[in-house]
């Protein structure tokens, strides 16, 4: 996504009124898990508007967007939420070699998805970002790894994570993401209503 779309999308979501304003701004950030395409997303809520529209349509906007979520964090000013597909996410934390890295941080193999949930957004309430966030968030466990053990190492490129290896992969990943975000979003702009957004191509 371009700068300038990147503006002109937050441009008008801000001119929004209500439930669109509140389902443009989400779909801004989380498009690439309400398409399939990627495990989960996080937003941060901060604006006192948002945070009173989230709090009157949060179960609409589960069931409009066929996701599910839950607030890592939750404070007065602000609400940390992970946006999640259960079938993408099951499949990503499950997967043996991101299960053996969780396992270090308290995870285990008999414990449900929600367990997971729960045990992570435990870990939210104590430390900024937990390590094994990128796991969760459908980053390649090579990078995972490499970040962890090595936050200060210079990156091959950065996009919705931070790569070390296999550019080309990520780079593929990223233009999937990208076209999830600016298909949604164009639709957006074109005044299309929540179902018509979600159903774009």
């Amino acid at each position: 996504m371009s700068n300038d779309f990147k503006i002109t999308c937050i441009k008008r979501i801000r001119n929004y009124n209500g439930f669109r304003q509140l389902w443009s701004y989400l779909i801004f950030y989380i498009a690439p898990t309400i398409k399939k395409k990627k495990p989960s997303n996080i937003v941060v809520i901060r604006d006192d508007n948002l945070l009173r529209l989230w709090e009157m349509y949060q179960i609409k906007i589960k069931e409009s967007f066929g996701v599910e979520y839950i607030v890592l964090k939750d404070e007065d000013d602000k609400k940390l939420i992970m946006f999640y597909n259960l079938q993408l996410l099951e499949q990503v934390i499950f997967k043996q070699e991101n299960m053996d890295l969780l396992n270090e941080y308290g995870y285990s193999n008999d414990m449900s998805i929600s367990e997971c949930l729960l045990l992570l957004k435990t870990k939210f309430q104590t430390e900024c970002c937990p390590h094994e966030i990128g796991i969760f968030l459908g980053y390649p466990i090579k990078d995972v790894k490499t970040y962890i053990s090595c936050p200060y190492k210079t990156c091959l490129m950065t996009g919705y994570w931070k790569v070390y290896h296999n550019v080309e992969q990520a780079t593929a990943t990223f233009n999937e993401y990208d076209s999830a975000r600016n298909n949604m979003m164009k639709a957006v702009l074109e005044g299309k209503t929540i179902d018509e957004v979600i159903c774009s191509a």
